[in-house]
């Protein structure tokens, strides 16, 4: 959470470091969702002949699972010291 606002510069400041935050956020967002389509092309070729899929696929999808896990609570902390931030300020 940002210190207190109490002039203009510090709103640009505060408005800098939310606008930063949210395109970090975007960025790990694309950078899964990329991921997500590798996983879905693993899956395609790599399913094993009784239908499981590879070993290395689950371990892929957990990783990826607890990765889109954390990104959630990142974004919604955000999200919520944003809306704070707002009320604040307005």
């Amino acid at each position: 959470m940002l210190p207190f606002i109490s002039n203009d510069n510090d709103i640009l400041q505060a408005a800098e470091h939310y606008q930063n935050e949210f395109v970090r956020e975007d960025e790990a967002i694309r950078l899964l969702r990329k991921e997500i389509a590798v996983l879905d092309h693993l899956l395609v070729r790599e399913v094993k002949e009784d239908g499981e899929p590879a070993c290395n696929i689950i371990n892929h999808r957990k990783r990826l699972s607890l990765e889109m896990s954390n990104i959630i609570s990142i974004f919604t902390k955000l999200k919520f010291d944003f809306n704070n931030y707002l009320g604040d300020v307005l």
